[in-house]
């Protein structure tokens, strides 16, 4: 939202009317009630156009989108079969939302995740902090053009986990991602070593499984 508004001319009708559209689409996609009471609030303000105006836009925006929102209640339903890995990535970008220090705690410890939607997310989120202490989820998703993004974004911003109590979770979280990347790299190592016929090379091979095996059992 501030993202725009910065990039509006609020003395020109036609430009705060294109803010208004461009924001009420974007609210419109939020689940959480309070939410869409604070970002309508919010554009009550920024824009200048009364919370009637808002709401009304709000409403004919709401009927034009039944077909999208039936899609992703149909999406959300398909995550019973998302494993350990997908879900671990999934609530750390969770918490990486709701507090900058836990972004730069993956950033500094990770700063990887094995799926690409959720490693390109973690990157915006990574960015977004770079210029704000507290991100909010209009902003962060204002600036995107990829509908799987967004919609994969704002389904992760309305999880409601509950409240951290300590950074251990977040350590766990990156231990669970990094686990996943040392299987991959030992699916990748297994490749190689059938394919390699020099018997030290195979012996090096060899080795950094046994390592990486040890490192995900440890």
């Amino acid at each position: 939202m501030n993202y725009y508004y910065e990039r509006t001319n609020t003395d020109n009708y036609e430009d705060r009317k294109q803010y208004l559209e461009s924001m009420v689409k974007l609210i419109n996609q939020l689940d959480d009630d309070v939410d869409r009471a604070y970002y309508s609030e919010q554009l009550e303000k920024k824009s200048g156009f009364s919370k009637e105006i808002i709401y009304n836009l709000l409403n004919k925006e709401k009927k034009v989108q039944t077909v999208p929102i039936k899609k992703y209640v149909t999406y959300q339903g398909s995550q019973k079969i998302i494993d350990k890995y997908q879900k671990a990535e999934r609530e750390l970008l969770y918490f990486m939302m709701q507090d900058k220090k836990y972004a730069m705690q993956y950033e500094a410890k990770a700063g990887y995740m094995f799926d690409h939607i959720n490693r390109i997310i973690a990157s915006y989120i990574i960015d977004y902090y770079r210029q704000y202490v507290v991100l909010e989820v209009a902003d962060l998703i204002s600036n995107i053009d990829d509908e799987e993004i967004v919609k994969t974004i704002l389904e992760i911003s309305s999880m409601h986990l509950p409240d951290l109590k300590d950074n251990q979770a977040i350590d766990d979280y990156i231990r669970i991602i990094q686990e996943k990347m040392k299987i991959e790299r030992i699916k990748q190592l297994e490749k190689d070593l059938s394919n390699t016929l020099d018997d030290i090379q195979k012996s090096k091979i060899a080795l950094e499984i046994i390592q990486l095996k040890k490192e995900i059992v440890d």
